[in-house]
């Protein structure tokens, strides 16, 4: 067994062959995996010149949810009306960077914190 680094490539095939732009180029070079818009289609690996992207390690997610399409004409789904503590709601929202709101499709925003690096500590 041996260990693979990801070359970061300049024109890396990875980012281009996602078909949800899952995959992105960070200004210093580093290519990260927004793991909200993954749907774990393993296209990333395959488009990898040196096989550094395992497909093991890229998670299997299978979309479970239907959103109650045929039942709720309209209402909240029946995940957001049996929500007791009310962590899930069921409303219109646009994308906000400052707010934390991120669109992932049609259908679902997530908010969340955006995470920000520790600063470097002197030596």
């Amino acid at each position: 067994m041996y260990a693979a680094v990801c070359r970061r490539c300049e024109e890396s095939p990875c980012t281009v062959a996602c078909p949800e732009q899952a995959i992105e180029r960070k200004p210093d070079g580093l290519l990260t995996r927004h793991l909200m818009r993954c749907t774990s289609c393993k296209t990333c690996t395959m488009a990898c010149p040196f096989g550094c992207r395992y497909p093991e390690l890229v998670g299997y997610k299978t979309p479970q949810c239907d959103l109650c399409v045929k039942r709720s004409a309209g209402a909240a789904p029946q995940c957001v009306a049996s929500c007791q503590p009310g962590a899930l709601t069921w409303t219109e929202v646009e994308a906000d960077a400052e707010k934390g709101i991120v669109i992932v499709n049609d259908y679902w925003a997530v908010k969340a914190t955006p995470w920000q690096a520790p600063p470097k500590r002197r030596r």
